[in-house]
C-alpha cells in the first residue's frame, strides 16, 4: 500500500494540532502536561505561561516553518577537507558519472569542490540563479513538523505513524539525523537577533504511534492506521542519549568534531516522546482519519 494513504502529515499532525489550536485552553493545557507529567525537570511549567505564541504546522494556513541550516555546518562542508571528506561518496560519484551537459548549476559547484583545485572562499561562493547559494549546496532549508514558538522558548514536534525508521541521513550527509538536524539549526538561530528563535530556549521531540516498538518496548495503546499499513515501526530513541551514543551525535554533527561541549549543549535539547493516544486522553478524545481516504473516522485516547 502507498505510503501517501497513512500519511502522518495529514491523518495525525494536522487534525491532532489543529484540534489543540482550536481549543481556547489548548496550548496551556498540551505545554503543561509536557512539563509536569512527560519532562518533569527538564521541561519548566513556565514554559506554559507565555505572553507570545506562534504555532507552525502545514494544516494552520502558515504552513510549516522554514528554518535555515546552520552556517557552521555549511562552512564546515563546503572549506574543510574534513568537510569534503563526510560527504556520502554515493552522492559524489553519481554527480562524476553524469555528463557535464547534464548537471545543474548547483551540481557543478558541487562538482567543482570534489576536484583537487585549491578550495578557495571567494571562488567557491557559486553564483546559482542569480544570486550566491554557497550556502545551499549541501544542506538545504529544514521544515520541521510543527513548530511552537512563544516568548521563551521553541518547541520542535516531529510526528510518525507508520514510517519504519526514523530519518537518520539527508542526501548529502550519512549520519545526520533528522530530529539532531532540526535542533542544530534551530539553536544557530537562537543566536541571530531579530529571529524569532533569538534567545529562545530550544527543545525537540517526537510524537509516534501506539503498538509500535521503541527500542525493543511497544508503547502502549492500539493504532488501527499502523496495523491497516501493514508496517512495523520500529524507532532507536536510545540513540538520542548522549552518553553511550556519542558516535552517532558526532556523525550527525561533524562540525563539532573538537567541541564536544557544544553537541552535549544540543543533546540535553531532546526530550523524548509522547504517543497520539496519550494526547488525545488528555483532550477526552480527538477524533482523526483513519487514512488519507477520510471516509472513517477513529478516536485517539479511547484504547
Amino acid at each position: 500500500m502507498s505510503n501517501r494513504k497513512y500519511d502522518s502529515s495529514k491523518i495525525r499532525v494536522e487534525p491532532v494540532f489543529s484540534y489543540i489550536d482550536g481549543k481556547r485552553e489548548g496550548w496551556p493545557t498540551f505545554l503543561q502536561w509536557l512539563a509536569k507529567k512527560k519532562f518533569p525537570g527538564r521541561f519548566s511549567p513556565a514554559f506554559a505561561k507565555y505572553s507570545e505564541l506562534e504555532v507552525f504546522y502545514s494544516g494552520n494556513g502558515g504552513g510549516e516553518l522554514a528554518i535555515a541550516p546552520n552556517e557552521n555546518l555549511l562552512d564546515f562542508l563546503v572549506f574543510k577537507d574534513e568537510g569534503i571528506a563526510t560527504l556520502r561518496e554515493d552522492q559524489k560519484e553519481r554527480l562524476r558519472v553524469k555528463r557535464k551537459s547534464e548537471l545543474s548549476a548547483t551540481e557543478k559547484a558541487r562538482l567543482e569542490l570534489f576536484s583537487e583545485k585549491t578550495r578557495e572562499k571567494q571562488r567557491m561562493r557559486a553564483k546559482i540563479g542569480g544570486r550566491f547559494l554557497r550556502e545551499f549546496l549541501f544542506e538545504g532549508i529544514d521544515y520541521p513538523d510543527v513548530v511552537i514558538v512563544t516568548n521563551s522558548i521553541v518547541l520542535i514536534i516531529e510526528g510518525k505513524l507508520t514510517e519504519t525508521h526514523l530519518t537518520t541521513l539527508t542526501t548529502w550527509l550519512e549520519g545526520r539525523d533528522q530530529m539532531i538536524r532540526h535542533l542544530d539549526s534551530a539553536m544557530a538561530c537562537k543566536a541571530l537577533k531579530g529571529h524569532p528563535f533569538f534567545e529562545r530556549k530550544v527543545f525537540g521531540m517526537y510524537v509516534v504511534g501506539n503498538g509500535i516498538d521503541v527500542d525493543g518496548h511497544l508503547t502502549k495503546g492500539y493504532d488501527e492506521s499502523i496495523k491497516m499499513s501493514g508496517r512495523h515501526p520500529h524507532y532507536k530513541m536510545e540513540n538520542y542519549t548522549y552518553l553511550g551514543h556519542e558516535e552517532y551525535w558526532r556523525r550527525a554533527l561533524p562540525q563539532y568534531v573538537d567541541d564536544e561541549n557544544s553537541i552535549k549543549e544540543i543533546a540535553e535539547r531532546f526530550l523524548g516522546y509522547v504517543t497520539w493516544n496519550e494526547i488525545g486522553r488528555l483532550f477526552g478524545g480527538i477524533q482523526v482519519p483513519l487514512d488519507t481516504d477520510n471516509r472513517t473516522k477513529i478516536t485517539l485516547g479511547d484504547k
